[in-house]
């Protein structure tokens, strides 16, 4: 999600509302901007700084999650039962 937010004369930003929705914001709420070398980010001021993936890896990491949740049937066959 992006969006082109403008600058006041005092140096308030306004951020839409899909923002406010996605980071869990509430009116009088705070973040935390932070200089990072992609540019600034946003976050809740109470969550951890998180790392910035590319779409790439963020692809990589799906793969691999799903590679990982392989259906019952790929497992090898139990050898007896317990009764």
């Amino acid at each position: 999600m992006s969006a082109v937010i403008s600058i006041s004369k005092r140096g308030t930003l306004t951020l839409p509302k899909e923002f406010w929705t996605q980071l869990g914001l509430f009116s009088s709420g705070r973040i935390v901007a932070q200089e990072t070398k992609h540019g600034i980010l946003l976050r809740p001021e109470s969550s951890p700084a998180t790392k910035t993936y590319s779409k790439a890896k963020v692809a990589r990491i799906a793969r691999a999650a799903v590679q990982r949740r392989s259906p019952l049937t790929s497992l090898p066959a139990r050898r007896g039962s317990r009764g």
